[in-house]
């Protein structure tokens, strides 16, 4: 993987992020105009404002879908651990950035404080590039597979199309919405502070066996790794087939919907919402049922959220079979739906 030649195919014309990374701010009890309850990463920007890691732009935009650059990830990422602080004889924004990346002996291309560095610095970032810089972040020393690896195995990245170091799509471009999910992802499962990276490299990553699937279960977990994959809503979820069910965590790791067909012909089939409270792990489970046999509407959506607000169940009939729906009566974010 030729990641230098990469990042200069992908070259943006010039400085697209001011200073307001490092001054000024969003409030977290107010909203980007273009990152609306509805969006995929609302929660997780919600997160990033509230942790200092993003500050968004002069007009109160994000811009989600924006390529982010190096210098702009490094900001994002060294922000949610620590102050950022302009340094003595600054010339760019990022130049505080990019002292503690060089000071930390990560692997990044734009620490050159001159001409060349300066525009390799508003390139587009990569997400084996990404990977490079968490791995080094994280006091290891491996670079594009053995770092996309890394960060595999520790669980702290998902891939795009599959978990493995082809499904993670290391020469894909990162957006400004996926960063900050890297970043949350990163935080959240374990990263305390930033390290080191080592002078040498570190020993290669042994990849841990990909646990085999139930063959009764192989359909169904194809069928929702096609779900996943397909919509941008469900970007860094992943899916599972431990003790004879079928399980989707979401980005952060927490099972969000899971699937636990009948073992006889004398039990039910169970699809169990573990965040109910949440729109889009609703919608993930009408998908689940879609993709189970039950040819619920996808307005059935809206029925879920009355039976969580209401805390009622109720039944209904779709494609032969019967739905019994049951909110759990103390946790609100749990629901229950029997397949007869």
């Amino acid at each position: 993987m030729n990641t230098f030649g990469k990042r200069l195919l992908g070259m943006i014309g010039g400085v697209t992020l001011s200073v307001t990374l490092v001054a000024g701010s969003v409030s977290a009890a107010n909203q980007f105009d273009d990152v609306k309850k509805s969006n995929w990463a609302y929660s997780t920007v919600q997160w990033a404002i509230v942790n200092n890691v993003v500050k968004g732009y002069p007009d109160g935009t994000f811009r989600p879908e924006k390529q982010v650059s190096e210098s702009e990830f490094l900001m994002m990422f060294i922000s949610a651990y620590q102050k950022v602080t302009p340094t003595k004889g600054q010339k760019h924004w990022a130049d505080p950035v990019y002292v503690v990346a060089k000071n930390l002996n990560w692997p990044v291309n734009g620490v050159s404080n001159d001409a060349v560095g300066r525009a390799t610095r508003e390139q587009a970032i990569t997400r084996g590039e990404v990977a490079n810089i968490i791995a080094g972040a994280n006091g290891v020393n491996f670079i594009d597979d053995a770092a996309v690896q890394y960060l595999l195995t520790n669980n702290l990245a998902a891939g795009k199309t599959g978990n493995t170091v082809a499904g993670y799509k290391a020469d894909d471009y990162l957006t400004r919405a996926e960063a900050v999910a890297f970043i949350q992802r990163v935080k959240t499962r374990g990263l305390e502070t930033l390290k080191e990276r080592p002078r040498f490299p570190s020993t290669p990553v042994t990849p841990t066996p990909t646990p085999t699937v139930p063959s009764g279960l192989k359909a169904v977990v194809a069928s929702f790794e096609k779900i996943v994959a397909g919509n941008k809503t469900y970007s860094g979820y992943s899916v599972s087939a431990p003790d004879q069910a079928a399980i989707i965590k979401d980005a952060s790791g927490k099972t969000s919907v899971a699937y636990d067909p009948a073992k006889s012909k004398s039990q039910v089939s169970i699809v169990s919402s573990f965040r109910a409270g949440d729109t889009a792990s609703l919608k993930l489970t009408v998908d689940v049922l879609q993709a189970v046999g039950v040819a619920v509407p996808d307005s059935f959506v809206s029925k879920l959220q009355s039976a969580v607000q209401s805390g009622k169940e109720f039944t209904a009939s779709y494609s032969g079979y019967t739905i019994e729906v049951w909110p759990h009566p103390t946790a609100y974010n749990t629901l229950t739906i029997r397949l007869h």
